[in-house]
């Protein structure tokens, strides 16, 4: 299956026409500065907190639908502990229907933070700080032969600079074990499936994001004026000749003492899939990456 991002027209104009009501659950997640809102195939997928809040989809028959994870519908009571008793069932709220995630909107969200790993969570921020970010966890496939897509990766962020280019990024936490390895760090075979399928995706890739472009141009709101302040009109888009790797969360000791040695061997991988020192970013804390420092040199 081609990597495509795209809307029907009767989907972004249900959108538009629930965004006008301020008090719906569609206004709400707009305008929350914290959610990212990504386009898919004919559907949308909503991340706060690292996990994925809503799934959006369209039919003629029955307009939008908003779909959650069950894990996220139970709201937590002010005791830790709920009693059990032979005869009883334990009362736990739960959030029932669009109203009820517009009236507790804030506490799905802090219930998916429960759930959420420190890794997903600073993709999140980033995405969501970053306006020249397009999209997170981007899944792609690409063929091993008889044309079948069999091989399956997903990128971090797919940001776009002001010149219009786009960079696929892969994102790691400090911590993560991807990054050591003394002879090959696992993050090298993750960047060379990148760059492998942009390679052999390309046009597909830049059609997806000018399309993903175009309807954030379509569409009413923050998220998507924000988006779009700084991408030429039209796009023409192009596309990076090889990714990024961003690695992020570490505290001053830590760049001082460990960072330098972590770092040694994943640059010299990187020169082997030719990759350069500047396509390596480096930030310890997420909220304070620049689309400047993220993408010096595109």
């Amino acid at each position: 299956m081609r990597f495509a991002r795209y809307l029907s027209k009767p989907f972004v104009e249900a959108l538009n026409e629930r965004y006008r009501d301020q008090g719906s659950w569609w206004h709400k997640v707009v305008e929350d500065p914290a959610a990212f809102i990504a386009v898919r195939r004919n559907c949308l997928n909503v991340y706060v907190n690292g996990g994925s809040l809503l799934k959006i989809t369209h039919s003629p028959q029955e307009g939008l639908i908003c779909s959650i994870h069950e894990e996220y519908l139970v709201l937590r009571s002010e005791r830790a502990y709920v009693r059990l008793a032979a005869d009883e069932t334990p009362q736990v709220a739960m959030v029932s229907g669009t109203e009820g995630l517009v009236r507790h909107y804030r506490a799905i969200k802090r219930r998916i933070a429960r759930f959420g790993h420190a890794e997903r969570m600073g993709e999140n921020l980033i995405a969501c700080t970053l306006p020249e970010i397009l999209d997170m966890e981007a899944a792609f496939g690409w063929s091993r032969g008889s044309g079948r897509r069999s091989r399956v990766g997903r990128v971090d962020l797919v940001a776009v600079s002001r010149s219009g280019r786009l960079v696929l990024i892969e994102a790691k936490l400090f911590t993560n074990p991807d990054l050591r390895n003394a002879e090959r760090p696992i993050v090298i075979g993750q960047l060379h499936d990148y760059h492998k399928w942009q390679r052999a995706d390309q046009l597909d890739i830049i059609a997806a994001y000018d399309n993903v472009v175009k309807l954030y141009r379509q569409l009413e709101g923050r998220f998507f004026a924000e988006r779009v302040s700084h991408v030429p009109d039209p796009p023409n888009l192009t596309l990076y000749d090889r990714p990024r790797l961003l690695v992020f969360g570490f505290d001053r000791k830590q760049q001082r003492n460990e960072l330098p040695a972590v770092l040694t061997p994943v640059l010299e991988a990187m020169n082997d899939v030719g990759m350069t020192p500047q396509d390596l970013v480096t930030v310890g804390s997420p909220g304070n990456l620049t689309a400047r420092k993220l993408l010096a040199g595109v």
